[in-house]
Order: structure tokens, then sequence, then C-alpha cells
């Protein structure tokens, strides 16, 4: 008897490489994957301004590094002697407005050279669920706990997504023609605002990624939402406030990812790195034992032949780890 629905989708028109350079926009669901992607050694790069989650805020920040010297001044402001930006996170604070502004520029910098050189540009929306500025209704990625009287929430319509993202996606393929772009929607469930609102709020972001896709074929989407939520849909995959994927849900998201997006050869290469990843983690009783230099010995020659077999992955982190 099979106990759950098995969901099938179509593996990518073009797969990704370990070889391939990684950008990764939006919700805490594209930190989940990025530190998958991290762990196995992919070159990749994760939300530069900060965790987002919903279209508009992720748009901003992408077409803030197409930009050489973005304006940002009047996105900065003080809140109880701290420097923030509206549209950057909350891990992003400065105790000036300048200090704040040379975080942001250099962190710009940086984004636009990763963007530049990237195969792959993967963006996880989140909600559609957005907030302006009751005064010039300056659409922000973050309240910063600013009093909720000084905000307006609305949910953005179809409309403007796909008006925003069209534009941006051919501001993006003139930045990078070889730029692939595959999109997700966090499965995550945003319950503060409703599970009722939840709901519209997904429906919106699938009828708006629907439009995109229909008008542009080669945009890639990777069903995360629907693997948590269909496929797997039920709350023992879920941590203890019920709506946030626990270490399961993730992991066999990630199977699921590296079964339907990835190449053979990248597949055969997590593979190889597999047993290196689980012998680093491992914490002996004596590390000065003959046993232990020996097992950091023949661990060294795996890591050091995979290295040659994969000189475009960096493994020097473990090769020192243990050749120590």
């Amino acid at each position: 008897m099979n106990f759950k629905l098995d969901f099938n989708f179509s593996r990518l028109q073009q797969e990704i490489s370990i070889s391939d350079s990684i950008f990764l926009m939006g919700s805490c669901f594209a930190e989940n994957m990025y530190q998958k992607f991290e762990l196995y050694k992919f070159d990749s790069i994760c939300n530069p301004n900060g965790i987002l989650f919903n279209p508009m805020s992720i748009a901003n920040g992408l077409n803030s590094y197409l930009e050489s010297t973005p304006d940002i001044d009047t996105l900065l402001f003080e809140h109880e002697g701290i420097w923030h930006s509206w549209w950057h996170h909350g891990s992003y604070i400065g105790s000036s407005r300048e200090e704040l502004k040379l975080k942001i520029n250099e962190a710009n910098k940086q984004a636009q050279i990763r963007l530049k050189n990237a195969q792959w540009l993967i963006i996880t929306w989140g909600s559609a669920y957005v907030y302006e500025l009751a005064s010039n209704k300056l659409l922000v990625a973050n309240c910063h706990k600013v009093p909720s009287g000084k905000f307006k929430k609305r949910l953005l319509s179809v409309a403007e997504i796909t008006n925003v993202y069209s534009h941006l996606l051919e501001k993006l393929n003139r930045f990078n023609p070889g730029l692939k772009v595959m999109f997700s929607i966090s499965p995550v469930r945003y319950t503060r605002d409703g599970l009722h609102e939840n709901n519209l709020s997904k429906a919106t972001l699938m009828l708006a990624l629907q439009q995109l896709q229909n008008s542009n074929p080669k945009l890639e989407y990777f069903p995360a939402y629907e693997i948590v939520n269909d496929e797997l849909r039920d709350y023992r995959f879920f941590e203890q406030d019920w709506v946030h994927p626990n270490k399961l849900a993730i992991n066999y998201v990630w199977q699921r990812f590296t079964e339907t997006c990835l190449t053979p050869e990248t597949l055969n290469c997590l593979i190889a790195i597999e047993p290196i990843i689980q012998a680093k983690q491992h914490r002996p009783i004596n590390e000065d034992s003959i046993a232990h230099k020996h097992f950091k010995s023949e661990f060294l020659k795996k890591t050091e032949a995979l290295q040659k077999a994969y000189p475009y992955i960096n493994l020097q982190e473990e090769i020192a780890f243990f050749g120590a």
C-alpha cells in the first residue's frame, strides 16, 4: 500500500553543474538551499541584501546590482540610534549613515560581480504581501521593528508582479546573456497573515509565475512548495511552529532537487564528496591515536584525488583539515 501521493515533475531543460556559479535570492528557504550548495562545494552566493520575502523587494535588490552606482540615500533611516535600510534585512545596520552606506555599497559591488559571472539565478518567492510606508508608499523589505502604524499592508496583484519581472528578466539577459533563471515558491506558510490569506498569497505567486513562464518558456521552476505541502504533507516534517520545514524535509527537498536538476557528473561528484563531509564532521575519542592518524591520512588521499578529478571545486579546507 502506498500512503502518500507521488509527485512527479520534469527534469530541467538545462541541468545544473557543480562547475556552475549560482546566485540565490529570496526567502529563508533560499538560505536552506544555499547551505546545501555550500556544503557540497558549489560556487554560490545568497541574498546580498539579506533574506527577502516578497517578489518586489527581491526585484529591487536585483535591479540595484545591475546599476553601477545605485542611489540608496533615500532608503536609509535612523531608528532608536541605529541606521537601517528599507530595502535590506535587519542584519544590515550601522552606527551612522556613512557606515551603513559603505557596507551596502561594498555588498552591491560584490553582488554585481557575482551576478555578472553566474550561470544560474535561483529566486525563491515567499509571500505576495508587501508593506509600504504610509507617508510616501515606499515598498519596504523589512519593517525593522518600526511601529506598525507607519505602514500599510496589501496583497500584490498578479499583473504587478509580472510587469516588474518581465522588465527585470530583459535587463538580466542584457547584463548576463548566459544567465539561466529558476524560480521556486517557499513551502513556508505565513500564518501571521492568516491561513486563508496565506493561500491567497501563494496562489498569487503561482499565477504570476505561470504567466511569466508562458511568455518565457526558458524559465525553470522547482516545485519546493508542492513537494513539502502536497507530497510530504505531514506535520512530522515541520518544526514545532508547524510552518517551517524541518531538517528531514529540507534533506528530502534537496534529494528531489539533485535527482531532477543536476547533471549526472555532478551527482557522481556529490556522491564522492559525501564521505569526505562525514569524515570531516567525525569527532574522535583520541585525536592522537594511531587509528585516528591513519583515518585522516586515508581521507587526505581521497580528498586530494577528488580535488584533482574536479579542479573547479574548492576542497582546500578539507585538505588542510585532514593534513593537520
